[in-house]
């Protein structure tokens, strides 16, 4: 059985300082990849198959710097991801205009960056960027972008709040619990802990049992009534 992973974990809550704790895997996607034609059978497996290792490369590289219990550890973990990178590379430039492209090739830089590839956040930032010059509404463009931002530095946080709000008014009135978990680590790196708090309690209405998120709260509910 499949680890599910708190959306907290996805979206960098370990690496603030808050809390600490081990991430699980990722999930796969389903067969068919959206925003390419299904008739398409090799591009989307290729598609699928880069899904599937991003979503297990955050096990590691979730937020900056990456999580390891080892140097060696770090050591797989760089060459699957130049691996990956390498074959994300070569679909792109079979196709400059495609934006699921530009998509995988800039959540693997935005990877990178959490490994301190060099240059690895300023090659997303101008993938992500060029995905959505080619689609402006393309939601996990927009959620990569978010997790650049939070992972690079504080001053971002607004810019990746705005992203985050982007794909809300994209999806409503459906709502995505990595994007609420996401919108309450950037309230929090603006230091708007009251915002933050509600945020979480908004969150833990959709994912009542992460107990991740319910021992964030707990502590930052005490920040606020201290005034800390």
């Amino acid at each position: 059985m499949a680890v599910r992973m708190s959306a907290f974990a996805v979206v960098g809550f370990l690496a603030i300082g808050v809390l600490s704790g081990c991430a699980g895997s990722g999930t796969s996607a389903g067969a068919d990849v959206e925003g390419i034609d299904p008739r398409d059978v090799g591009l989307a497996r290729e598609l699928q198959s880069l899904d599937d290792e991003i979503a297990a490369l955050d096990h590691w590289l979730s937020d900056h710097p990456g999580h390891f219990t080892s140097r060696s550890e770090r050591i797989q973990v760089m060459i699957r991801w130049r691996e990956a990178i390498e074959r994300a590379e070569v679909l792109r430039n079979v196709d400059l205009e495609h934006p699921e492209l530009h998509a995988r090739v800039g959540d693997l830089y935005r990877q990178g960056h959490n490994l301190d590839v060099p240059h690895a956040a300023a090659s997303a930032y101008g993938a992500l960027t060029r995905c959505l010059s080619l689609a402006r509404d393309h939601i996990e463009c927009h959620f990569s972008l978010a997790r650049l931002f939070l992972a690079s530095s504080p001053q971002y946080a607004p810019r990746a709040e705005h992203h985050l709000q982007r794909i809300r008014d994209l999806i409503e009135p459906d709502s995505r619990p990595d994007v609420e978990a996401a919108l309450a680590r950037a309230y929090f790196a603006q230091g708007k802990r009251s915002a933050a708090l509600r945020q979480i309690d908004h969150y833990l209405t959709l994912e009542p049992d992460d107990e991740l998120a319910q021992r964030f709260r707990n502590e930052l509910l005490i920040d606020v009534q201290t005034g800390r």
